[in-house]
């Protein structure tokens, strides 16, 4: 029976780079007629582009944006899930609402990730003497009206903090301010908003349906916060390095995606 992993990029598949007896592995599952993939945060230039231009691993999809964009090996895209940006919050609409609310609360850059591919960072400041790269840089209130026209759908919004506590406490204050619209996820430091309902969990049953794998034959495998929904709905593999909270809904602890492999085929 064909078999699914679906693994975290950052920490878990790539742990300091990617060790030659872990590529060695995921060949070994691959080549048994099982699917691989990476579940990530990243956008779609930070994950199946650079996957694809680096060639570093085999891999049979991507779901990028924590499942908001889904991709075969060919970079074609199986469907994206963007939020409806344009839509009425209070006396504004919700991309205006959830930018604003995101600058007040960690006063950095909010990147926006569009359906097509594209990418948008904006910044409420320019660090005196500093550069930032790719970012369009203006006070929330001369942002021009074509900026919040193009948000008025994308598939997620992402900003960090200066530290965990702070992503935790900042996480906690949007997922309770934009219930319903959106699903603010913590990565590390890091902080992933897409749209109400959709996780990594419910990324890779997505996926696992469209290519007919039941759910016992589905292992993921993850290291942070927002590795929770797929670690606890599947088969889930954490990494010794990770967090507590994704190792406490696991059903194993492994050190890298080699073991998962050997895990899985039974080795």
């Amino acid at each position: 029976m064909r078999k699914i992993i679906a693994t975290d990029y950052d920490g878990t598949l790539a742990q300091g780079g990617i060790h030659p007896h872990v590529v060695e592995a995921i060949e070994r599952f691959r080549a048994a007629g099982n699917l691989f993939g990476v579940v990530t945060g990243r956008d779609r230039r930070g994950s199946i582009d650079a996957f694809r231009s680096e060639g570093k691993f085999g891999f049979d999809f991507v779901l990028a944006l924590n499942g908001a964009m889904a991709f075969d090996a060919d970079a074609n895209m199986l469907y994206a899930v963007p939020v409806d940006g344009g839509q009425k919050y209070g006396d504004t609409t919700l991309s205006r609402a959830l930018i604003k609310r995101v600058w007040e609360l960690t006063g950095y850059f909010t990147g926006i990730a569009f359906a097509d591919g594209t990418r948008l960072d904006i910044c409420p400041y320019m660090p005196e003497g500093g550069k930032i790269k790719w970012a369009h840089v203006m006070p929330f209130e001369d942002l021009e009206k074509d900026v919040f026209a193009k948000a008025d759908s994308f598939a997620q919004i992402n900003t960090f903090c200066d530290t965990e506590a702070d992503a935790k406490r900042v996480t906690a204050i949007l997922q309770e301010e934009f219930r319903g619209y959106v699903n603010p996820l913590q990565n590390g430091t890091c902080i992933d908003i897409p749209t109400a309902g959709m996780d990594k969990g419910r990324a890779v049953a997505d996926y696992a349906a469209k290519m007919g794998v039941s759910e016992e034959n589905i292992y993921t495998a993850g290291d942070n916060y927002n590795d929770i929904a797929m670690l606890e709905r599947f088969n889930g593999c954490a990494m010794t390095g990770g967090v507590d909270a994704a190792k406490a809904v696991s059903k194993y602890v492994c050190k890298d995606i080699a073991e998962v492999v050997d895990l899985v085929m039974g080795k």
